[in-house]
Formats: C-alpha cells, sequence, structure tokens
C-alpha cells in the first residue's frame, strides 16, 4: 500500500477506536462489537493478514484450547484367589 493509504487508514483506525471506547462507557454493546469487528478488519488490512490467516489462527486456537479427551483405562489390580471359609459345624 502507499504511504498515503496507510496514513488514511491508521487515521480511520484511530477514530474508530475513539467510537470503540465511547459506545463501551455508554453501555452500548453491539455498537461497540461492530465497531471492533471493523477496527479489526483494517488492521489486518494495514498489516497485509488474509482471511486464510485468520482462519489458520482460529483453527489453531481452537486445537490448543480443546479438552483433551484421553482414552479410559483402568489398571488392572490381581487380587489374590479366593478360598472359601467352610462353615463350623454346630454340634
Amino acid at each position: 500500500m502507499t504511504k498515503a493509504v496507510d496514513h488514511s487508514l491508521d487515521a480511520m483506525v484511530r477514530s474508530l477506536r475513539e467510537h470503540f471506547d465511547r459506545a463501551k462507557k455508554m453501555g452500548l454493546t453491539l455498537t461497540a462489537q461492530l465497531l471492533n469487528m471493523a477496527l479489526i478488519e483494517l488492521k489486518t488490512e494495514i498489516h497485509g493478514i488474509s482471511p486464510d490467516d485468520i482462519e489458520a489462527l482460529c483453527r489453531r486456537i481452537e486445537e490448543r484450547d480443546a479438552p483433551r479427551v484421553l482414552p479410559e483405562t483402568a489398571q488392572v489390580i490381581p487380587f489374590p484367589g479366593r478360598t472359601r471359609r467352610r462353615r463350623r459345624s454346630r454340634i
């Protein structure tokens, strides 16, 4: 990108950041989320990050944060042979 475009994008980022902060302080949650999405889009454009890069990053994070499922295993403990006790006869 040219320096003029980079400068213009930087100015947009600064402006959106101010609006984002203001919306958040005012409790405008959805507006803040939408402004944040616009900020992310501009920053990816500035830094040349492709949609494929974003998808790869998201997959990596999901894999890292996914719970590890271990196969169920149990330790086998040998018990000594069981013998029946003889009942004493009552006389």
